[in-house]
């Protein structure tokens, strides 16, 4: 992690990341503006920059806004909101260097001025100071997980830094070699994706570093031995080491000593001091480590997925249900509370707000970790990430770390055969605007496997003219059923039960619904027709059922009843308008009658 950025590289790194994300909001509007000028030091150039405002809510909204600077480097945001409880970052990006403040409105005030300082980098290294070493060790899910940080001084006026294109011949601002066997590397919070990186065993920071105190901070995996033995190389030296473990631990080497153990805000550890390491030179340890804690657990009281396939990848959003028993908050003695695999190949990864404050973190095995505190009763944790696809058959496997009582997966039918020989399928969802089928396993166990495959169907779209012939069909079907009625039950249901035009069409409808829905289960109908049919179909039952519910008017006279067909001599009831025999139309005769 990158610390004390002083909001230069780590406001301008949020901004800049947070504008490629497309789905960002716009910032909170107003009638408030945010002026601002970017400071020219040296020949740094400011005209023409693309600036980025990011808004943060008191409740944890964020949003985007961006424009350009003028040739003197000015620019605005205007029609913003105003509130106190806003923070608003504005970053840029010069020179391949992201530069930022920070800016917040005082009440009543609608106007705001900010200045960002951009200055030429520099890869003069003569004045960086490269200080203390600190390290945390821990067990993970199956790995032994290591998180090292060292700190810099930057006591100088410029950023310090080596673009991409000079590093092959250049000198990084920092460098460490990795234990033997070392994987999962991990950059913490870096500035940028290509600040720190790994090659082999050595790992490189790069910069830009600006002008004050900073720590960077990274992460890998040892496999778990007993004791774990630990060697990190030093080529540009170390001022003083301090090491973390878990409380119980033994931690041996030269130079190194105990200083008992302590509480500190990330919990309590067994603190271990080591001196100074000279350029070239190394720390070498070994770690007892203590047996995983046998204490309560978190368990996941109920998982949903929601999937969305497309040409290019698997769109997976899921949320879990925590449940933690007792009054208590569950905090790691050691290693994690609950370890949950993440499917191979799974990227950008999202988690909820409140994960990291339940100490998420990824372990060097691929898997995510939580640390806690997980606090008492049911606790929400969403994540969200993709899977490759390639626009054919894809399968998901899913694996959790507890028992989980209900699993429910919700698949977006985009045209999807679905299958999973642990899953059993319900009845398709329909929502306003998409149509989900859904699938639900019960007591899946731990670090069981529940596999999906989705593939897309045939294309079997039916003709226009042949669709809408079966969507008339169908609408027909209820009132073709009432009027075929009379020859099929004489005037029993009438005598017992009157019942309207209206709900006996709406019944109908409602069957044949159930029909449509039963052939899109049996494939004999594709996704396609049977979302068009059915919000057809719907549509009139819909209608039907509001003409039922309407006031209705007074009723007219009765008229008297007609026992014979005027023309053919049929028995007929007192309604008819047609004779069932020869068709002849009734109306003079009941004209007369009455």
């Amino acid at each position: 992690m990158i610390r004390a950025l002083g909001l230069a590289a780590a406001v301008a790194a949020l901004a800049l990341a947070s504008a490629r994300a497309e789905e960002t909001p716009d910032v909170p509007p107003g009638d408030a503006t945010l002026r601002g000028r970017l400071v020219a030091q040296g020949d740094a150039q400011v005209g023409d920059a693309l600036v980025i405002l990011y808004s943060l809510t008191a409740k944890g909204e964020a949003g985007l806004r961006s424009t350009r600077s003028d040739a003197k480097g000015e620019f605005a945001f205007e029609k913003i909101a105003a509130d106190p409880g806003i923070v608003y970052l504005v970053g840029t990006r010069v020179g391949g260097v992201p530069y930022g403040a920070r800016a917040t409105f005082a009440a009543g005030e609608r106007e705001h001025r900010v200045e960002v300082a951009i200055s030429e980098p520099t890869q003069d290294l003569s004045s960086l100071m490269r200080g203390d070493v600190r390290l945390r060790v821990e067990r993970g899910c199956t790995h032994v997980r290591v998180q090292q940080s060292q700190t810099l001084d930057n006591p100088s006026s410029r950023v310090l830094y080596v673009p991409p294109e000079r590093r092959a011949s250049a000198k990084p601002l920092l460098q460490v070699e990795l234990p033997e066997g070392a994987e999962g590397f991990e950059a913490v919070e870096t500035a940028g994706a290509e600040s720190l990186d790994q090659n082999g065993r050595s790992v490189r920071f790069w910069g830009p570093l600006h002008p004050g105190h900073h720590e960077i901070e990274w992460a890998f995996g040892l496999a778990q031995d007993d004791p774990v033995s630990l060697r990190i190389g030093f080529p540009d030296g170390a001022r003083s080491v301090q090491l973390l473990a878990p409380p119980g631990s033994k931690v041996r080497g030269d130079g190194i000593a105990a200083e008992g153990e302590r509480t500190l805000p990330i919990g309590r550890h067994a603190v271990y001091a080591g001196s100074r390491i000279a350029p070239g030179g190394a720390l070498d340890a070994t770690i007892e480590l203590p047996a995983p804690s046998d204490g309560p657990r978190p368990r996941i009281d109920e998982a949903r997925l929601w999937l969305e396939l497309d040409d290019v990848a698997l769109d997976v959003s899921e949320q879990w249900t925590l449940k933690v028993d007792g009054d208590q908050a569950l905090v790691s003695e050691g290693g994690p509370l609950l370890c949950v695999p993440l499917p191979q190949g799974a990227q950008e990864l999202r988690f909820s707000t409140g994960a990291l404050g339940m100490g998420l973190s990824r372990d060097p095995s691929g898997a995510l970790a939580l640390a806690g505190p997980i606090p008492p009763g049911e606790t929400p944790l969403a994540l969200r990430y993709r899977l490759a696809s390639g626009g054919g058959a894809t399968s998901l496997t899913r694996r959790f770390g507890s028992e989980v009582p209900l699993l429910q997966v919700f698949v977006a039918d985009t045209g999807l055969r679905v299958e999973s020989p642990r899953m059993h399928r319900k009845r398709p969802v329909v929502t306003e605007d998409r149509v989900y089928l859904e699938l639900e396993a019960f007591a899946v166990e731990p670090q069981e496997d529940v596999t999906l495959s989705l593939e897309p169907l045939p294309a079997r779209r039916a003709p226009a003219r042949a669709l809408a012939l079966r969507v008339v069909v169908l609408g027909a079907l209820g009132a073709g059923a009432f009027l075929l009625a009379p020859l099929r039950g004489g005037t029993t249901r009438s005598a017992t039960a009157p019942e309207t035009v209206e709900s006996f069409e709406r019944e109908s409808l409602y069957r044949a619904i159930d029909a449509l829905d039963e052939d899109l289960e049996t494939e004999k109908l594709s996704p396609e027709d049977h979302a068009q049919m059915r919000a057809a179909l719907r549509a009139r039952a819909v209608e039907l059922l509001a003409r039922e519910r309407a006031p209705k008017s007074e009723p007219a006279p009765l008229r008297p009843a007609r026992n014979f067909c005027t023309s053919c001599g049929t028995a007929l009831r007192a309604t008819d308008r047609f004779c069932s025999q020869c068709g002849a139309r009734q109306d003079a005769a009941e004209d007369t009658a009455s």
